[in-house]
């Protein structure tokens, strides 16, 4: 058997290119270099910036079977980490297979697309969207929407790491904040409606260990959408040992070796050949057990949002860092303040600043040694958050007592404010939380 991301020594790979809307693709198309015309695929990469090489393992396989497959850069205007639309995506997959309908090498009447990961969600709307579409392929999809995908997905980062208690809840406000929020892209696509629109022959394909996308209930979302629907021509595979793209793994799909599961990449082409175009009975494996199932959508409450959720920012903001120490240096009554506005100002960047960066690594990489059940850097901050409630108890009765000497009538108030603030606001977020 040829080595997983060999082509043949008569393969061949041509650089392209198309346009659509102004935008020029780089492409790649990977052909078998034999006589005659040939099923053909398009292959939609996942998640983020990819060039026409990302996918050449599979393209490379897919040539080995006899098969032309295109692969392609993804559009550099119109998707970013923060805005993507999906049938904009399965429009660009679509100019790319109206470039392979004009290949003399190609059969218009075996064509298909292939998606990895999000181009699970676009690969399926692209059949929809084209009756040029003769088959469909998808690997590592999911059946529900990517708010409810990526809340998995950072749930299994902080189980991997040992997280416990409040900082996991942190992670589930974090997210439900940047999805109802609308900074999150296309959060709560449903790709239920466009699979029940699937007429085409399908192969969807799941790793056991897969922790990015749930493998059992995404395998069950196909299953019961093609049942209700009378689809009666798809092949759903687990592999349960592969990870999310069914390569192997070590340690339960966090970390990816180089090489696919066997008979994997076997697969893809021997279903277009043997099974696309047949009238070969469908078959289910049975679901992989997911560790964790997902959680339903949690709409936010008016006392949620954001933009109240900015102002109680603002108004600790002002009160601790706005707070000016020197102007109650003569106040005897009040120095519990200075104490306070110094760790409530310390606890509230330091926890803005750690979030940051917890966020931006989507809880990859937790920034320190855990110590129980929370990274080193977050029990810090519970710490600090702790000692800045006692700190605004303590200023407040001394200005209680004292306050006709008190001569900052506005600033300190005002700090006493931020502090009341921050009481419930760390309970949201879990940093007053056990």
């Amino acid at each position: 058997m040829a080595q997983p991301g060999h082509a043949q020594p008569s393969s061949r790979s041509e650089q392209v290119s198309f346009s659509r809307e102004g935008l020029s693709f780089p492409t790649l198309v990977t052909s078998p270099g034999t006589p005659g015309r040939h099923p053909a695929v398009v292959l939609i990469s996942g998640s983020g910036a990819s060039d026409a090489n990302n996918m050449l393992p599979e393209a490379q396989a897919f040539a080995r079977a006899g098969i032309v497959a295109l692969t392609y850069r993804k559009r550099t205007e119109g998707y970013s980490k923060f805005h993507r639309d999906y049938t904009q995506l399965a429009d660009d997959a679509l100019a790319g297979l109206a470039l392979l309908r004009n290949r003399p090498d190609v059969d218009p009447a075996r064509i298909g697309v292939f998606g990895f990961s999000e181009g699970g969600w676009v690969a399926p709307l692209a059949a929809t969207r084209s009756a040029e579409v003769r088959f469909l392929i998808t690997v590592g999809a999911n059946g529900l929407t990517p708010a409810q995908q990526e809340t998995w997905a950072i749930a299994n980062r902080a189980r991997r790491h040992g997280l416990q208690g409040s900082l996991n809840h942190f992670l589930r406000t974090a997210m439900r904040q940047v999805t109802e929020g609308g900074v999150f892209p296309e959060p709560f696509y449903d790709p239920v409606p466009t699979l029940a629109k699937v007429t085409v022959p399908v192969l969807a394909v799941w790793g056991g260990y897969d922790v990015l996308t749930p493998p059992g209930e995404s395998l069950e979302v196909y299953r019961d959408t093609f049942a209700r629907t009378g689809h009666r021509h798809h092949t759903l595979k687990t592999f349960p040992d592969g990870q999310h793209r069914v390569l192997g793994t070590d340690d339960r799909g966090f970390t990816k070796r180089a090489d696919y599961q066997p008979g994997y990449l076997d697969l893809l082409g021997d279903w277009v050949n043997n099974t696309a175009f047949s009238t070969a009975a469908s078959t289910v494996d049975a679901p992989a057990k997911q560790e964790a199932r997902t959680l339903p959508r949690e709409p936010l409450s008016w006392w949620e949002t954001g933009w109240l959720q900015l102002a109680a920012l603002a108004v600790m903001l002002l009160g601790f860092l706005g707070f000016g120490i020197g102007a109650l240096r003569r106040t005897r009554s009040v120095r519990p303040a200075r104490w306070l506005a110094g760790l409530g100002g310390v606890a509230l960047l330091g926890a803005l600043g750690y979030f940051g960066f917890l966020f931006s690594s989507n809880a990859s990489v937790v920034g320190g040694p855990i110590i129980l059940g929370r990274p080193l850097p977050y029990l810090v901050l519970q710490l600090l958050w702790l000692a800045t409630v006692a700190a605004g108890v303590r200023t407040a009765l001394a200005w209680r007592r004292e306050r006709a000497q008190v001569t900052a009538r506005v600033r300190l108030p005002l700090l006493l404010a931020g502090t009341a603030v921050l009481v419930p606001f760390g309970l949201y977020w879990g940093l007053l939380l056990p």
